[in-house]
């Protein structure tokens, strides 16, 4: 790391978090009206969504394991970079693969948060992961993670301008986020425009051409059938066996082959299930109504989870086909006649009853003219946002870089040093009986604070004597730090409160402690 800035200190996990723990080896369960069970799965992005976070099966023992406000939690396996700050959890307890930590000083919470999403964060613990197959980094480890520690008041200082960034940044992810499901539904829209005759009734009257016919998809077609019914022998090599998972974004690919069949079995196949160029495939199981051109001359055989259409070139193209398939009143019609309760399946019989609109070749190659281009300009901004999005996050990671560089706000050389706060937190930890280590003050008349529910417009604040009468309370002189745990007010209303307060004469300041006038 580079030269720190003046008063900035370097500090590892170990000086600033109370001992980190590993979680509760415990079974989830479904039933989440008690005590919630925190897993890795449910952190996403730096946040958890306590709606999806199951139940705990058993009660018993969990006391030390209860997540509190302001609470760290990391991942010490599998996705080891995956980790949050906690604000007002639900009871609730940490799994075995999570490791627990709660900074020794409140304040320091904003800071540490915006770390632990960086990319310094992520890098350091990178280098740090260990294992075959699945990557850990246990607590010894993470102790060691460091980071650059400004003083505590141009942390303030950072994080509220941070704040500002993060907020922009969150809407302008979410704004790009939403585009490729608009995307998707404007796909949808054109296709239904296609199938309907929507999208070139303008070019049928231009060029006087008649309505399109209604048929059945089985008079558009010499046969429709699906693969074989029994699995196929195995094969070292030979011809590709594909499933659903080769075609299940619409285009088939056939290095998504999963093992091969002998060319015997291949050779010995019907030819109306042997797939050539310009024939189409439906998906009829599971994650049925997925329809794929067959755009390639190579071999290949699949199972009864695949039906093949081989169209009347006289009457429709296998582009075309294809394409309809894949309109939404399509879907609605395979959804209805699709029977079964585990694994959906659309019979044949119903497909083959499917009912299509059959325009000429002409108005055909018209209309996937028109559609092409629709959906090439829908890809196209689709692939812009894509673009701006990874963009986002990279610019994102510079603003953090310059925030951890001290490069975002001005420094003051009045500013009490980063060194003196962790001094503090040392004599502290050290000077702690065994079993209160980890709280960051043992003085009796100041609580340790578990959530922030005042504000500065309260009315036992706003324009009154509140800090002062906290130490008068107390009958102790407090550092800025101790009174700020004291007073349960966020950090920006409390330096606002206090400030207010110096100004009018209520608190007096002796060096760095505080007493009442």
């Amino acid at each position: 790391m580079s030269e720190l800035p003046n008063g900035w200190a370097l500090a590892p996990f170990e000086a600033l978090f109370d001992r980190l723990q590993y979680g509760l080896t415990a079974k989830a369960s479904a039933d989440a009206s008690g005590t919630r069970f925190l897993r890795i799965t449910d952190i996403q992005d730096g946040q958890v969504n306590w709606e999806t976070v199951p139940g705990l099966s058993s009660q018993a023992d969990i006391e030390r394991y209860i997540l509190s406000d302001g609470d760290f939690v990391f991942a010490r396996s599998g996705s080891v970079e995956k980790a949050a700050r906690l604000k007002a959890p639900p009871e609730s307890v940490f799994a075995s693969y999570l490791i627990r930590g709660r900074p020794m000083e409140p304040a320091l919470g904003d800071w540490l948060a915006y770390f632990v999403s960086s990319s310094d964060y992520l890098d350091q613990i990178a280098a740090r992961a260990a294992g075959i197959g699945m990557s850990n980094v246990s607590a010894e480890k993470l102790k060691s993670v460091a980071l650059a520690l400004p003083p505590l008041a141009e942390q303030q200082r950072i994080v509220a301008k941070l704040d500002i960034l993060a907020a922009r940044t969150a809407r302008a992810r979410a704004d790009l986020d939403r585009i490729p499901a608009l995307a998707a539904r404007y796909k949808l829209a054109v296709l239904a425009k296609a199938f309907s005759g929507e999208l070139t009734a303008e070019w049928r009257a231009e060029n006087d051409v008649d309505e399109a016919q209604v048929l059945s998809l089985q008079d558009l077609c010499e046969t429709i059938t699906d693969g074989d019914h029994q699995a196929p022998p195995k094969a070292d090599s030979g011809v590709p066996f594909i499933t659903i998972g080769a075609m299940n974004d619409g285009r088939l690919d056939l290095t998504r082959a999963v093992r091969f069949v002998p060319r015997g079995y291949f050779q010995a196949l019907k030819p109306s299930r042997v797939a050539r160029r310009g024939d189409v495939l439906y998906s009829v199981t599971g994650s049925f109504g997925i329809p794929a051109l067959v755009d390639t001359d190579d071999e290949f055989v699949f199972q009864r989870h695949i039906a093949i259409l081989k169209p009347l070139q006289a009457r429709v193209s296998g582009h075309f086909l294809s394409l309809m398939l894949g309109a939404p009143q399509v879907l609605e019609q395979a959804t209805a006649v699709a029977t079964g309760t585990a694994q959906l399946t659309v019979p044949l019989t119903g497909l083959r009853q499917f009912q299509l609109s059959a325009p000429s070749l002409r108005e055909q190659d018209e209309i996937l003219r028109a559609v092409s281009n629709a959906l090439a300009e829908i890809d196209r901004v689709t692939a812009e946002a894509a673009a701006a999005r990874r963009l986002l996050d990279r610019l994102y990671q510079a603003v953090l870089a310059k925030a951890f560089r001290g490069e975002l706000v001005l420094q003051d050389p009045t500013d009490e040093p980063a060194s003196s706060l962790l001094n503090r937190i040392r004599a502290e930890r050290a000077s702690a009986p065994k079993a209160e280590r980890g709280r960051r003050s043992s003085k009796p008349a100041v609580s340790k604070r578990s959530s922030m529910p005042k504000s500065r417009l309260d009315e036992d604040v706003n324009g009154r004597p509140f800090l002062a009468s906290i130490l008068r309370d107390t009958g102790l002189t407090l550092s800025a730090v101790e009174l700020f745990k004291a007073s349960d007010l966020p950090i920006t209303d409390f330096y606002k409160q206090l400030a207010w307060e110096l100004d009018q004469g209520l608190v007096k300041e002796d060096g760095k402690q505080l007493e009442a006038a």
